[in-house]
């Protein structure tokens, strides 16, 4: 795997004095329970990845998906490390090669075919036209929660 990404976070990883005041403030560890859950976890794991001391398997890979980049960790960070662009940057060099998660390729495949996460056609209800406010319904709305994108429809013809 190529860490170029991580690259500019080497000094980042190696700050982290593995203190786990983290730990404390994690969901994604409170969950788990386990370190790989953790920031100080997730800096170990993508110092290996940068080092090429460990190899990308699944459980690495979804250690570093299971952050939800919430920042609670960094803002109780004594050493301000930088943990969300950290795993940002993991995340990417683990898609650049390859060896992202399944369900994120079939998600970007499907908006590279069809234009949306879920891979549906449809047309729109309303099409564009010149106006003063513009109204993005989404995805979600448009393909899983219309009646969302039609309350909100109805709402602007409503106030002009």
């Amino acid at each position: 795997m190529k860490a170029e990404s991580l690259k500019p976070y080497l000094k980042e990883m190696m700050t982290c004095t593995l203190c786990g005041f983290c730990k404390g403030v994690c969901p994604s560890f409170a969950e788990m329970g386990w370190d790989p859950a953790s920031a100080r976890g997730r800096m170990l794991l993508s110092y290996g990845l940068l080092q090429k001391e460990i190899e990308p398997d699944f459980s690495v890979i979804n250690a570093l998906y299971q952050c939800t980049t919430c920042n609670d960790c960094q803002r109780k960070c004594p050493s301000k490390i930088k943990v969300v662009e950290v795993v940002e940057s993991a995340r990417k060099d683990l898609v650049s090669s390859n060896c992202g998660l399944e369900p994120h390729r079939k998600i970007a495949e499907n908006i590279r075919k069809a234009g949306n996460p879920f891979g549906e056609k449809k047309e729109l209800s309303e099409r564009a036209r010149k106006a003063e406010i513009g109204y993005f319904a989404g995805c979600l709305a448009r393909y899983r929660m219309p009646e969302i994108a039609e309350a909100s429809l109805s709402i602007l013809k409503k106030l002009g």
